[in-house]
């Protein structure tokens, strides 16, 4: 986490919520791994974060179904 702090723009705001089962970074970019993936969480999170509202959690868990129904989770 550390090396996330100094290296991603960002990174500690993206932590503004609490975690939930699903989100739009997850929904959206799934299992990522290394710096460059990281900062477009990042990215996703804080987009989140700025347009909280019905139609995007509605749309997070229309994703959620899909990706459970049809087993393209990681």
């Amino acid at each position: 986490m550390r090396h996330f702090v100094r290296t991603v723009p960002r990174y500690r705001a993206s932590h503004g919520v609490r975690p939930g089962i699903s989100g739009l970074a997850q929904t959206q970019l799934g299992y990522v791994e290394g710096v460059e993936a990281t900062s477009s969480k990042v990215q996703a999170d804080l987009y989140y974060i700025q347009n909280a509202g019905f139609l995007l959690e509605t749309w997070i868990f229309w994703r959620t179904l899909i990706t459970v129904l049809y087993r393209h989770g990681a």
